[in-house]
């Protein structure tokens, strides 16, 4: 049982003054907490930190742990008395790291406090994962802006922890923070929806929808999953979709965050059919473009870029809405819309300096060999060579 969480609510300017000699102190959770005051809480802190983002609510932790029974969490709560000070979000990995709870699905990924508390939290989280014998941590798509990069390398240095950041994701943006900024982006959407809406008419009218609701979301989604894996099976490759825990994930997230009406579920129709889908969110001054899916067959409509370029449109005539966030990767499509964005890193911390060497020692080989496109030709021959060799080596006489 949680106990009572009071005034989480708190001005940053007083932060320092007002709790700096509060001492904070952590609790250790196998499963999560549960309690609207203690959801309430967590996601007020999530307001407070230097970078607001939809991925460290607390709806985000517990869609992941609703859809997966398997997983095993930690998390890690700080508080200062009785205000909640921190929540760091983990999970035990198979082969004996910590990594953070929401890796695989988040765009990005942080630890939640103040930024005034960070790095005391941090440090905190670090000696309490020593004390649970966690030989290693690893922790991915922290922003490179973040207040926690600093805090880690100081935490590591305190607890005896070896650090590696590798970079990892570029995460394209497109900026409406200015008036010129909103009418730029305005422009360039609607003279792309002009253009495709003329292609298409002799195909029929094209419209989009963006829904808030759970009753709207749950009458698409199904074709939304089944476009997803097919548009995959069409490449011969497998849509992560594909896996019921990824889907029963999305299922979850919806019926959280409709609540709040943080979904923004996107659907461009042919007519009356649907062809294209963009499962989204709004949030803090986001308009997230996370998970699209469109319907084989309508490449000659270029359905993508009409639902993202609608997407973009709105969000420019719609004040409260800042940034367009295009999701983790860099592909080539993205670079029509926006030069801007975050990046992310990959940070891993050990025990032991000699296995964090072997860990740096393949990234910085892998680096080289990318360099050259000769020496990676040579290296991919190679790993077939050895894979066959291993396959063959297994085939009874």
């Amino acid at each position: 049982m949680i106990p009572a969480i009071t005034e989480c609510t708190q001005d940053a300017g007083d932060h320092n003054s007002a709790m700096a000699s509060v001492p904070l102190r952590l609790a250790v959770h196998q499963r999560m907490p549960q309690g609207e005051e203690f959801h309430r809480c967590w996601d007020e802190l999530v307001t407070a930190m230097e970078s607001v983002e939809v991925f460290y609510t607390w709806e985000w932790a517990e869609a992941i742990l609703r859809a997966n029974s398997s997983l095993a969490p930690i998390i890690i709560v700080g508080r200062r008395g009785d205000r909640l000070a921190g929540v760091a979000a983990l999970k035990h990995e198979a082969d004996g790291y910590v990594s953070f709870l929401t890796a695989v699905t988040a765009d990005y990924c942080d630890f939640v406090s103040h930024p005034a508390d960070r790095c005391e939290f941090v440090e905190a989280v670090f000696a309490e994962l020593r004390r649970m014998n966690v030989m290693g941590v690893r922790l991915a798509n922290l922003p490179t802006d973040s207040v926690s990069i600093a805090a880690l390398r100081a935490a590591a240095e305190e607890t005896g922890y070896s650090l590696l950041a590798k970079p990892a994701y570029f995460c394209a943006q497109v900026m409406l923070d200015s008036e010129c900024a909103r009418l730029d982006a305005a422009i360039s959407a609607r003279r792309r929806i002009k253009k495709l809406a003329g292609a298409a008419s002799r195909s029929g009218e094209l419209s989009v929808t963006h829904v808030h609701g759970w009753e709207d979301f749950s009458t698409e989604f199904p074709q939304f999953v089944t476009a997803h894996i097919a548009r995959f099976s069409g490449s011969n490759q497998l849509s992560h979709l594909h896996q019921p825990e990824r889907q029963n994930f999305l299922v979850e997230l919806a019926k959280l965050l409709s609540v709040k009406r943080w979904v923004a579920f996107s659907t461009l129709k042919l007519n009356t059919n649907t062809i294209a889908w963009n499962y989204g969110f709004r949030f803090a001054g986001k308009w997230f473009y996370y998970q699209p899916a469109f319907v084989n067959g309508f490449e000659r409509l270029s359905p993508g870029t009409y639902l993202l370029s609608s997407i973009i449109g709105a969000a420019s005539e719609d004040p409260v809405i800042n940034t367009v966030e295009l999701g983790l990767g860099d592909e080539d499509y993205k670079r029509r819309y926006t030069q801007s964005g975050r990046s992310t890193l990959h940070v891993t911390a050990h025990c032991s300096r000699i296995q964090l060497g072997k860990i740096a020692f393949r990234y910085h080989a892998a680096q080289f060999v990318k360099k050259s496109s000769r020496l990676e030709k040579i290296v991919r021959a190679c790993r077939r060579k050895v894979a066959t060799t291993t396959q063959n080596s297994t085939i009874p006489a």
